[in-house]
C-alpha cells in the first residue's frame, strides 16, 4: 500500500509545495526564493531536528487543549468500537446459539457501517464547511468542521442503545445487526469530522497531531475489552450498553460546543506546534 501511495498520491503537504516553487523560482530567475519553513530551520542540526520532531506529538498531548479534547473523544469512541469488536461474536454464540462461522457475518454490519459512514461524513462535510464559509465570509477556519459532528453525536447513542436492549430482549438478529450498523455510520462520521478539524488546525504538523491523538485511541482500545466481560455480566447487554450511551452523551455532546466556541482562543492560546 505504501509503494502504491508513493507512485500515485500527489503531494499536499504545502511546506514540500512551496519549497518545490522556491526552489523552481530559484533556478528560472537566480534569485534566492525561500519558504518560511526552511528560514525557519536554518541553522538546525539533524540531531534537534529529529529530536522536535520525535517530541512533537507529546508536546501537543500535554500543552495543548485541542488535541486533548479531541483525544478524550476519540479514545472513547475508539474504546467503543472495540469493545463491540471484542464482544460482538460471543453474543451469537452464547446467546443466540449460531456458530462461529455464521457469527463472523454479523461483522459485516461493522464494516458497512464504517463503509457507509465514510461517505455520508465526507460529503456532509465538504457541504457544511462550505455553507459556512458563505455565511460568515471567512474561510478556512478549522472550527467551520465542527458542526457536523452534532447531529451525528447525537445519533450514535442511538446504535448503542438499539443494541444493547436488542440483545437483552433476545430479538431478532437484523435488529441487532442494524443497532451495530447505526452506532459505526455515527461513529465514523464524528470521527471524520474531528480528524478533519485536527488536520485544519495543525495543517503543517498533522501527523504529529494524529499521532497524539492516536496513542490515547490504542490505549482505549486495548484497556475497553478488558472491563467489557465485567461490565455486561454485571448490568446485562441493555444497561450496559445504556451505561455506555449516557457516558458518550456526557462526553461526546459537550465537547463540540466547546470546540466551536473556545476553539480559536484555545489554539491561540496554545501557540505554534513547531
Amino acid at each position: 500500500m505504501v509503494v502504491v501511495a508513493m507512485l500515485v498520491y500527489r503531494e499536499t503537504y504545502a511546506p514540500i509545495i512551496l519549497e518545490r516553487r522556491a526552489k523552481l523560482l530559484r533556478k528560472n530567475t537566480g534569485l534566492h526564493y525561500h519558504t518560511s519553513s526552511t528560514t525557519r530551520e536554518q541553522g538546525t542540526s539533524l540531531l534537534q531536528y529529529l529530536g522536535r520532531g520525535m517530541t512533537r506529538p507529546i508536546r501537543l498531548m500535554l500543552f495543548h487543549p485541542i488535541i486533548q479534547i479531541n483525544m478524550a473523544l476519540q479514545a472513547f469512541n475508539y474504546g467503543l468500537l472495540y469493545i463491540m469488536l471484542a464482544t460482538f461474536s460471543s453474543v451469537y454464540i452464547d446467546l443466540y446459539h449460531q456458530s462461529p462461522t455464521l457469527s463472523g457475518l454479523h461483522y459485516l454490519a461493522i464494516a458497512l457501517g464504517e463503509l457507509l459512514g465514510s461517505q455520508i461524513a465526507g460529503w456532509v462535510m465538504d457541504w457544511s464547511y462550505t455553507a459556512l464559509q458563505s455565511h460568515y465570509h471567512r474561510s478556512g477556519i478549522p472550527e467551520f468542521r465542527i458542526p457536523m459532528i452534532f447531529p451525528f453525536a447525537i445519533l450514535t447513542p442511538v446504535g448503542i442503545l438499539l443494541y444493547g436492549w436488542a440483545v437483552h430482549y433476545r430479538l431478532h438478529w437484523a435488529i441487532v445487526d442494524t443497532g451495530v450498523f447505526i452506532y459505526a455510520v455515527m461513529s465514523q462520521a464524528t470521527g471524520q469530522a474531528r480528524q478533519g478539524y485536527a488536520i485544519d488546525a495543525y495543517a503543517e504538523h498533522v501527523s504529529s497531531a494524529q499521532a497524539a491523538m492516536q496513542f490515547w485511541s490504542s490505549m482505549a482500545a486495548f484497556a475497553f475489552p478488558l472491563f467489557a466481560p465485567a461490565l455486561y455480566k454485571a448490568l446485562g447487554y441493555g444497561w450496559g450498553n445504556s451505561t455506555l450511551a449516557i457516558i458518550y452523551l456526557v462526553i461526546g455532546v459537550p465537547a463540540p460546543v466547546v470546540l466551536w466556541v473556545w476553539g480559536p482562543k484555545l489554539r491561540e492560546k496554545a501557540g505554534s506546534s513547531y
